[in-house]
């Protein structure tokens, strides 16, 4: 490692002293400022000192003065790391007012009123109390008098030439100059940072209304088909095509919703900057776009829209992220099933791009003839399709993160609206890799594996810990199913009190728990000598919080489940780390 980067990492060491174990973004910004403002002032004290020391004055007083100012100034880092944070912004704070009025007295011709501007400029940005932020401006303003007072009536104990009071007064000067600058980035940050979050709570409010209003309309619909399926329940003699209605229409739903969510996850990833990786597999083209059509055909009932494939000259194996192009045609189809006329065909050509080493995709429907689409808006979020209203006949998040997602896999997409034909049609490139038979079989379950879990999971009680009672019941259930025992819980307490009681062979706890936050429960966990050997599994939806995953894992985290949970994984993974205990425990 070289000199910078050890002299970085020293650095990042005092800056982060005591912000270790403290969640809240706001108080670590103010602790990190104050332990930078104390190793800035610590530096610039350096020139100023040797200048004064070496090129005006020199008195064994005034460098034990210096001295004792440094070693004050340098102790606030550990006040923070002892976490006695108010004090040590206090202590800094109280510390340069005094030398400031100190020096400024001692040195009578020389004017530190200037230095003021830098106590008051840093009041509010190391302290959030009103009241204390109320004391130290009073403070300042003190000092402010007694510097006034001491020029006015010449008071200057240690007297010093003309030259000597310039080169003392421009080193001062330049030092403030540089705190002052230093000081201005949170400003000119909070500044800017303040419009952008003008325009994005508008954004958020504008978003949350349109994805209330679509996920609505499917809630809305479901609610209705469960009524008529409790009155179906009741009656002696169940009509099974009735039945069959309604789970059709319940899917349909269901099916909206997921879509729904979806997009809101690709947005939020989005707007987090993130950028997902490609995921890729070898899968079977036309199997895919068949279950693909399938799914949307539910969709389609109501309207009476059929699904049409023409699929020719293509590879019957290709490698892709399967899932996003899943989630570009979702919303492809989604977005023609809106906007077909009724008892209409959508089209979904298929075909390679030899010349371009890729393949295409076209989605084709007759449009309503009241669609009156902006060719240069469709693919910005809830575009409005319709000059007599907006949110119905919005084209919603789709088309916004289809364009994205096209984008992470390197493709690009098209619109074109053909009037006379009355037809609208998206055509999607991707690049074209293909795929090998023998590559398919990996996301099977292998028969070791399959035999890990019918071997190590029945007779195994689980706890399940997820204030999600919906998901904690389903998950349980599945696990029922294969032999184990599940309990579920609520809440990181309770899970705490069940595993005392129950002593269960593994947890399943969510990462978001009321009460006791996943990091706080697995530390209890592990610091108890009867539960430390406990496998612990943590499921989240956190997609993109990998730190605060990994740091799950460094505090005895056995390993980490995402949502929504691909099931044959998970049971593979909690059948891998039973197993692995009890090799180790034996």
């Amino acid at each position: 490692m070289g000199f910078i980067s050890r002299l970085n990492l020293l650095y990042t060491k005092f800056v982060k002293a005591g912000t270790e174990d403290i969640a809240d973004p706001e108080q670590i910004f103010r602790i990190e400022l104050v332990n930078k403002l104390s190793l800035l002032v610590a530096v610039l004290m350096v020139p100023i000192v040797v200048t004064v020391l070496s090129c005006v004055i020199f008195t064994p007083f005034l460098l034990a003065c210096f001295i004792i100012e440094y070693l004050i100034n340098l102790s606030v880092l550990q006040w923070n790391k002892l976490k006695k944070h108010r004090t040590a912004s206090l202590f800094f704070y109280f510390n340069q007012c005094f030398f400031v009025a100190f020096f400024g007295i001692l040195f009578g011709g020389v004017q530190l009123q200037f230095a003021i501007i830098f106590l008051v400029s840093i009041i509010f940005l190391i302290e959030r109390d009103n009241k204390i932020r109320t004391i130290c401006y009073l403070l300042a303003v003190l000092d402010l008098a007694v510097l006034q007072l001491v020029y006015f009536y010449g008071v200057e104990p240690a007297p010093l030439s003309f030259n000597s009071e310039f080169v003392i007064q421009s080193m001062v000067i330049g030092g403030v100059m540089v705190i002052l600058y230093f000081l201005s980035i949170p400003y000119r940050h909070g500044n800017d940072l303040r419009f952008s979050l003008v325009k994005e709570n508008q954004n958020t409010q504008h978003y949350t209304a349109n994805i209330a209003h679509e996920m609505r309309s499917p809630l809305n619909s479901m609610s209705i088909w469960v009524e008529k399926l409790e009155h179906e329940l009741q009656k002696k003699e169940m009509n099974k095509q009735t039945l069959a209605l309604i789970a059709t229409m319940l899917k349909t739903g269901t099916r909206n919703v997921q879509g729904i969510i979806s997009n809101s996850l690709s947005l939020a990833e989005i707007g987090a900057g993130k950028k997902p990786e490609n995921v890729m597999e070898h899968f079977m083209l036309k199997e895919f776009l068949v279950d693909l059509i399938e799914f949307n055909s539910v969709l389609g009932i109501q309207r009476e829209i059929s699904f049409v494939l023409n699929m020719d000259k293509m590879p019957a194996i290709i490698v892709s992220d399967k899932n996003k192009i899943a989630q570009i045609l979702n919303n492809l189809f989604s977005n023609a099933i809106k906007f077909s006329k009724k008892k209409t065909k959508v089209q979904l050509i298929v075909e390679p791009v030899p010349a371009r080493r890729a393949w295409s995709v076209k989605v084709i429907n007759h449009s309503n003839s009241s669609v009156n689409v902006n060719m240069e808006e469709i693919f910005s979020p809830y575009v409005s399709c319709n000059t007599n209203s907006h949110v119905p006949d919005s084209t919603g998040l789709g088309l916004f993160i289809t364009k994205e997602k096209v984008h992470e896999l390197g493709g690009e997409i098209t619109f074109t609206k053909n009037i006379q034909e009355n037809t609208v049609e998206f055509t999607v490139i991707f690049p074209l890799m293909l795929g090998k038979l023998e590559m398919l079989q990996q996301g099977k379950l292998t028969e070791e594996e399959m035999e890990l879990i019918r071997r190590v999971l029945p007779g195994q009680k689980v706890l399940i810990a997820d204030d999600d009672a919906i998901t904690a019941r389903a998950t349980g259930e599945e696990l029922n199913r294969l032999g184990m025992i599940p309990s579920v819980v609520s809440s990181g307490n309770a899970m705490l009190l069940r595993v005392a009681a129950d002593k269960p062979d593994v947890i399943i706890m969510d990462y978001h728990m009321p009460g006791l936050r996943a990091e706080q429960a697995i530390v209890q966990l592990k610091e108890n000598p009867d539960t430390k050997n406990i496998p612990v599994i943590v499921t989240t939806g956190a997609v993109y919080n990998h730190n605060g995953l990994n740091e799950l894992l460094e505090l005895g985290a056995d390993d980490y489940v995402l949502k929504p949970i691909e099931i044959k994984n998970f049971l593979v993974t909690i059948s891998r780390i039973i197993h692995n205990k009890k090799i180790t425990v034996s």
